[in-house]
């Protein structure tokens, strides 16, 4: 019988068997791993030593016949095929004058049975060889040790070999096995090793053919450690696999027989081992060696010792099994019941270890148990660190246990609120199902107002807006007193609200001042106030530089606090809506870098949403469409409730610009959810949609959709021109059906409201009033226009300026002018992607403006010419050709002094010079993406 990679062995054992011809008498003790092969060899030798005329007596030692003095001698004479000899005829007496129970361990006549059993083995030998094989002799009985010894001591001119097989691992050593028999000079100790890669690879290749590549066969030992048992158990499995062997990795492959040989690895070890086994299956690693001891019942060298064969037999690697199937199978062998016994076993032991509340949770979890005190607080804590590193999946299991478990109705509030705003941050369409519960909870005073955020959001974000008057009220009448003595928790619920969904919030609590943050006892509520009364007062025109720095101060501690992205909304949008786009679009770009964030798809889609918006009002209409189509698909659309808006507004207005109107059209008959027109997301979606009736020549639809902006945010007390200039947009429509005096009334409202810093909106006003001013009075005006609109950053609206002052310059006569103003706004509209505004511009310039751009083309980039710079490389490269220092450049734009620097350092390197002293004069009188020098000088123009 060939065994594979045993050469070695055999070749020794039969050299041993040789000499015992010649009456040179041998033992071999030979040693491995659990199914490391050492009974397949025992048994190939057995074969071996009766083909070449030995005589071959064996037995296998048993855990269970322990207790049976010379059980196992009795095996190697007992049934065996004795010669017809003398010799042969004297081993019955011998065997039934054995003692045959286990209260005669104590022999009186030990030394006497032994000589005699060893006469009769030296008679046999008279005739022929004889080798005794005992398999598993670490499981044999003490007497039949003590008489193997006895022969032992006598092999020296005996034709008589031993062979013993024992299994390493054991912790406690056997005196005669581990220390006697091995000193005895004709005593051969032998250590079986695991089978080579060679092995490995020869087996494959004989077993499933030529087909095995070197890698399968790396993977394949890798997975199995060169273990002959394990080995052959994954060749079953792959062999009767459908496909055969395939290029996916072993432990894919591997099925039923993979499973019962690994587990009969465990079973055939120590009892410790499977013991041990089992507790780093349920435990999942070996850092916490103390709670294996409590789980197992075993001493710390004995866990040390099943962990070392446990590591010899491949199984385990740095602590851990080094595959998941093996932790499966063992798992899957425990008794039914078992399992959720042992995780609260293992969690009750981790508590009085001091390990970290979330290693505990994840037991707790498993269990599905929490019914001491102390494991409401476990869990408590574990979601907070579980929602901080945007684990939200183990969150959910973690509060829904503690939901489940709490038996106090203010711990089960609190409990299901948080596992609500955990399951927003992980799919919005998932906390829905809280809510009834959670009005209820607040209306009653069992749930903290400091977590009506966790009510007040979804039911926003879905636009159940008939709900939230009822919440806000309960919230109230929880409070004595006035709308003035609200307790600072209900105001900034109020003001949460009343960022989203105004015209809910009662108009004497809406003119209520912001809380400060210092109101707040914990960090995530000062931020939450903080990003809150900043967006509130940007939409009320009442916030001030501090309240919108405040904003800034959120976005930079969002990596430094629990998570909350709900927050960073707000904050994002109150510099947004104060024209601070660039500075938003740099923390956008921060925010996306952190991975884990990212890992909340609420989060991710509405950083996308956001990052939309701020390419939609950067005018890169290509950037704009490519996030808000993202947004779109990595929630579901019944997942995205009224915010919706915001994404569609974007890829509505974008599609638009960029003359793809039947995409546009589909976008539009999409269903949207109730609500969301009521609501400040809509006021985009109702101005982008009325942008794209004006620029298809349905202006009647359009003013509809801009009037009905100015009803919403007129009566809400959010009636500023950042966040939708709807007066300007209805003057355009009402010039386009012939009412030039509504229109103009418009007009002057608007410019009359403006302030010193709303260059963006002043801009697209002026644009438009230009209209009303013919002759040249026009032409004037829209150079105040451009001058308002450069440092905005807004490429669109520079290039509808540029080609309206074309038009302008055309009707009075000044062509030269017209022309070279035209070729700017070509080539802005181009940088844009705006086929639109360029199909106009060819109309007007008699063929001779845009060049046929195809769809896409360059409104993916956010490079506007000058050697590659972005508008906000412009704009600062912009003022340090004026002079300006880092600082003063950082004031201008209100960005950080660092923002700067990192956008001069760029600037640098794509013009090819090495510092302020080589950036040209002209950038201080260009506007970006014109082709020219100086082209606003050359046509008489003097831009700001």
């Amino acid at each position: 019988m060939r065994l594979l990679d045993r050469d070695g062995e055999i070749s020794a054992f039969a050299r041993a068997l040789e000499a015992s011809g010649r009456e040179r008498g041998s033992a071999t003790i030979l040693s491995g791993p659990v199914a490391s092969g050492k009974t397949r060899l025992l048994t190939a030798f057995g074969d071996y030593a009766a083909d070449h005329g030995a005589l071959w007596l064996s037995a296998v030692s048993s855990l269970g016949e322990q207790n049976l003095p010379l059980g196992v001698v009795r095996q190697l004479l007992d049934g065996a095929v004795l010669p017809d000899s003398p010799a042969g005829a004297r081993i019955p007496g011998v065997l039934d004058r054995l003692p045959h129970g286990p209260q005669e361990r104590d022999l009186p006549h030990a030394a006497a049975t032994m000589r005699e059993l060893w006469s009769a083995v030296l008679a046999l030998s008279k005739q022929r060889p004889v080798v005794l094989g005992v398999d598993d002799a670490h499981f044999a009985d003490e007497a039949s040790l003590q008489c193997l010894l006895y022969f032992v001591r006598r092999l020296g001119s005996a034709r008589v070999m031993v062979l013993l097989t024992r299994c390493e691992g054991f912790a406690r050593m056997n005196p005669v096995l581990d220390v006697e028999l091995p000193r005895r000079p004709h005593t051969t100790l032998v250590r079986l090793r695991p089978l080579s890669r060679q092995a490995v690879h020869s087996f494959l290749l004989g077993r499933l053919g030529p087909a095995v590549t070197d890698r399968q066969a790396e993977e394949w030992y890798a997975l199995t450690r060169g273990n002959p048992l394990l080995v052959q158990a994954l060749a079953d499995d792959i062999a009767s696999l459908p496909e055969g062997l395939s290029d996916r990795p072993p432990h894919e492959m591997a099925g039923s027989a993979f499973a019962r040989s690994m587990l009969a690895c465990l079973h055939r070890g120590h009892p410790g081992l499977l013991a041990v086994a089992r507790g780093i299956a349920v435990l999942e690693n070996t850092e916490h060696a103390r709670v294996l001891e409590d789980l197992t019942g075993l001493d710390a060298a004995a866990v040390g010792q099943a962990l070392h064969e446990l590591t010899g037999l491949g199984l385990l690697e740095h602590g851990r099994f080094r595959h998941e199937i093996t932790r499966t199978v063992i798992v899957n062998d425990l008794e039914p019941g078992r399992l959720p016994l042992m995780h609260r076993h293992i969690a009750t032991c981790l508590r009085g270890l001091g390990a970290p509340a979330l290693v505990i949770a994840k037991h707790l979890v498993a269990a599905s148990r929490a019914d001491a005190p102390w494991e409401l607080g476990v869990l408590r804590e574990a979601s907070a660190r579980a929602i901080g590193s945007a684990r939200f999946d183990l969150a959910i299991d973690i509060l829904a246990l503690a939901a489940r478990s709490a038996s106090d109705p203010r711990d089960r509030a609190l409990m299901t609120a948080l596992l609500a705003h955990a399951e927003w941050c992980r799919d919005p369409g998932l906390a829905t199902r809280h809510l009834g519960a959670l009005r209820t909870a607040l209306a009653r005073g069992t749930l903290s107002s400091e977590h009506a955020h966790d009510v007040l959001g979804p039911l926003l974000w879905h636009g159940r807006f008939d709900e939230i008057p009822r919440t806000l009220a309960a919230l109230r009448a929880r409070e004595a007193g006035t709308p003035g003595e609200l307790s600072p928790q209900v105001r900034l619920a109020h003001q949460q609200v009343m960022c989203s969904a105004p015209h809910l919030v009662p108009s004497a609590v809406r003119s209520l001042p912001a809380q400060h943050r210092t109101q707040f006892a914990y960090v995530e509520a000062r931020r939450r106030a903080l990003a809150t009364n900043a967006l509130a007062g940007v939409l009320c025109a009442t916030a001030d530089a501090a309240a919108v720095a405040g904003a800034e101060e959120v976005l930079r501690s969002a990596g430094q606090a629990d998570f909350a992205p709900d927050v960073l909304e707000p904050a994002l949008f109150a510099l947004i809506y104060s024209d601070r786009t660039e500075q938003a679009a740099y923390w956008c770009e921060r925010l996306a870098e952190d991975t884990a964030m990212l890992k909340s798809d609420t989060w991710a889609a509405m950083l996308c949403a956001i990052r939309a918006e701020i390419a939609v009002r950067h005018g890169a209409l290509g950037v704009a469409a490519g996030h808000a189509e993202r947004a779109l698909s990595i929630l579901p659309a019944q997942s995205w409730g009224a915010a919706v808006a915001l994404p569609l507004s974007c890829l509505v207005r974008a599609r638009s610009e960029m003359r793809e109107y039947e995409a546009v059209q589909r976008l539009l008959g999409s269903p949207v959810p109730d609500g969301m027109l009521q609501s400040r997301w809509g006021m985009h979606y109702l101005h982008s949609r009325g942008r794209h009736y004006a620029a298809t020549g349905r202006p009647l639809f359009a003013l509809g959709d801009f009037m009905a902006c100015g009803d919403y945010m007129t009566t809400s007390g959010i009636d500023i021109p950042a966040l939708v200039p709807w007066r300007t947009h209805a003057a355009e429509a009402l010039l386009r059906t012939g009412q030039e005096t509504q229109a103009a009334q418009l007009l002057e409202k608007e410019v009359a409201r403006l302030g010193p810093a709303a260059l963006r909106a002043r801009g697209v006003a002026l644009r438009v009033l230009s209209r009303l001013r013919p002759g040249p009075q026009r032409p004037l005006l829209l150079q105040e226009s451009l001058a308002a609109l450069q440092p905005s950053g807004d490429m669109l609206e520079l290039a509808y300026v540029l080609a309206e002052l074309s038009e302008a310059f055309h009707e009075v006569g000044d062509f030269s002018k017209a022309r070279i103003v035209g070729h700017q706004a070509t080539s802005a509209a181009e940088q844009c992607g705006a086929r639109t505004l360029l199909e106009r511009i060819g109309r007007v310039d008699g063929g001779h403006g845009p060049k046929d751009v195809p769809a896409g083309a360059a409104g993916g980039q956010r490079s506007f010419g000058l050697g590659g710079l972005s508008v906000a490389e412009w704009r600062v490269a912009r003022l340090a050709a004026h002079g300006h220092t880092n600082r003063e450049i950082s004031a201008k734009l209100h960005v950080t002094v660092s923002t700067v620097e990192q956008h001069l350092t760029r600037i640098y390197r794509k013009l090819g010079i090495s510092g302020r002293g080589g950036l040209p004069s002209w950038l201080s009188t260009r506007t970006p993406g014109m082709p020219g020098p100086a082209p606003l000088a050359s046509a008489g123009l003097t831009p700001a």
